[in-house]
């Protein structure tokens, strides 16, 4: 338990010191580079939470010491009462209200906007597909103007003059499906409340008997403002998250049709959006079949596997126009240069800080006392490490995101070993003490931490919903806006795949010609966007020594 909770204490610390090296280093706020949000976000966010945490790792270290000497049956955690039972009613009941909670907080605290473009790109690519295309041709007058039109990460297929999302398609069909019948806001949601049933339901085979694995596994989930907040954005992480719970629940039955529908269910996982999330949870699972020679097992899931690998990358290959696809993402995995470290370093903080403090202490406990697991909790700790290994590969910052997000694929895996490992805090400081420590954690978290990073959340996203919106309700065919001069002003290029109006364009990026080309087209149905206008609505203006040339 000391070494457990140590290590939080030293995270927190490091936490503390890069929030403060980032600011010293001038790389927050719109200073040096329009592609910083992730350094702005951690030095603005994360110190009182490091405080927080590095507080309640402090006290539970107290209470180790005092129950030092403790006699053995103080370990019981069902005493001085057994646990109250997590039924199956009641976490459909805990379901429905994550469900309608997430969808309320997309509305009202994110206000129901796209933040990254990943987030919006996949709102595109939904588009495209709900009208049974796979592109989208572009009208024949902005054909010149494609540059200064195409929002951030949207291809451009010049052959053809039609452009497309980029990504595999799994999760943009199922918005596009959703899209058809105006729902394309409960996805997320669905599949946050989805998640909530299915760790209950692993939790309770994974530890028959014991009733504190479901409540504890879906408190853990619950109370992660990574998840909570995460669930209410557009990201594909909830569908992952879904997607990897729903494969270990039937992965779990040892039946074959259920092995074959895990394997069908990890194909179309590989194709959410990129195929890392779930190849990574899964792999350890492999490992485990192939030492165990569980070899038809094994041979039926990586039969499905290749295939369906075989499918996206023809995807990818037939959207590229026969070019090979992915070279662009793995160019961005590199060995790590020194100055990666203090970002890896970074990483970690904000895998455990967006989750509840009690969390962030039972996860090392769980990975320290590895040899007291089941084997499948050793093989989700080994996917949880595997995970955070692979983007120590990653060159790059995540960019936006509420928490690491890159490990939102196995928060279901924290929230399992935090059920794990809480008989081991049982038996560190006795089985009253952990209940109450339990109970403390979540508190926190659910009635301070939630709220908190649900405000720190609306207050980032805000200025950049209502600068998009007044775009969206101006009275004018084109929009020429000045992006350069605020701070993402890039991001706000954001025209749908017909090119409703208005059309937004890029003003920065606009040549002396092709500015005389749109007045003569438009006339004064074309009106020029200034970085006044944006920044009265809350954006940030970006000092002339930051901008580009």
């Amino acid at each position: 338990m000391a070494r457990a909770a140590i290590a939080v204490i030293v995270v927190a610390a490091y936490g503390a010191w890069a929030a403060w090296n980032v600011t010293d280093d001038g790389l927050t706020g719109p200073l040096r580079s329009s592609l910083n949000a992730y350094f702005e976000l951690f030095a603005t966010n994360e110190p009182v939470v490091m405080a927080l945490m590095a507080a309640f790792a402090l006290a539970t270290l107290a209470v180790a010491r005092r129950s030092v000497g403790a006699s053995p049956g103080d370990a019981s955690l069902d005493a001085p009462s057994p646990w109250p039972a997590l039924t199956p009613r009641r976490t459909l009941a805990v379901a429905l209200l994550v469900t309608l909670s997430a969808w309320l907080a997309q509305r009202w605290a994110l206000h129901g906007f796209a933040l990254s473009m990943d987030e919006f790109n996949t709102g595109f690519e939904a588009a495209i597909l709900a009208t049974g295309r796979i592109f989208a041709p572009v009208r024949e007058e902005w054909i010149g103007f494609v540059p200064a039109i195409k929002p951030v990460f949207v291809v451009w297929r010049g052959e053809d003059h039609t452009w497309y999302s980029g990504y595999v398609p799994v999760y943009a069909a199922v918005r596009a499906v959703l899209r058809l019948v105006h729902a394309e806001a409960w996805l997320n949601p669905l599949c946050a409340g989805a998640s909530v049933a299915l760790v209950a339901a692993v939790a309770r085979r994974l530890r028959p008997g014991e009733a504190h694995a479901p409540l504890v596994a879906v408190a853990a989930l619950v109370t992660s403002a990574q998840f909570v907040v995460t669930s209410a954005t557009q990201y594909t992480m909830p569908a992952h998250l879904a997607a990897n719970l729903l494969w270990l629940w039937l992965a779990m039955r040892d039946d074959r049709r259920s092995w074959l529908a895990a394997a069908l269910l990890g194909g179309l996982a590989l194709g959410l959006h990129n195929p890392f999330p779930h190849a990574l949870f899964a792999a350890p699972f492999f490992w485990r079949w192939f030492r165990r020679r569980e070899f038809a097992r094994l041979a039926l899931t990586l039969a499905v596997y290749v295939a369906f690998a075989a499918l996206w990358l023809a995807w990818l290959r037939m959207e590229r126009g026969g070019a090979p696809g992915g070279g662009g993402m793995l160019s961005l995995f590199t060995i790590p240069r020194i100055e990666h470290w203090r970002l890896n370093g970074m990483n970690l903080v904000l895998t455990l800080s967006w989750q509840a403090p009690v969390v962030a202490l039972l996860l090392p406990l769980a990975l320290l006392g590895e040899r007291r697991l089941n084997d499948t909790e050793r093989d989700l700790a080994r996917g949880v490490v595997l995970t955070f290994l692979f983007y120590v590969l990653y060159g790059a910052t995540q960019g936006h995101g509420w928490g690491y997000r890159y490990m939102y694929g196995v928060l279901g895996s924290l929230a399992l070993l935090a059920a794990a490992a809480t008989p081991m805090l049982a038996g560190a400081v006795g089985g009253v003490r952990a209940r109450r420590l339990l109970a403390a954690g979540a508190a926190l978290s659910l009635f301070v931490l939630v709220p908190m990073r649900l405000w720190q959340a609306e207050r980032f996203v805000r200025p950049f919903a209502a600068a998009s919106e007044h775009l969206a309700r101006t009275d004018a065919d084109v929009l020429a806006v000045e992006t350069g001069e605020v701070w993402y002003g890039r991001d706000l290029v954001r025209n749908d795949p017909a090119l409703s109006r208005p059309v937004i364009v890029n003003a920065s990026m606009l040549s002396g010609m092709g500015w005389s080309a749109l007045h003569e087209r438009y006339g004064d149905r074309l009106r020029l966007v200034r970085a006044d206008e944006l920044v009265a609505l809350g954006m940030r203006r970006v000092p002339p020594r930051a901008r580009a040339p």
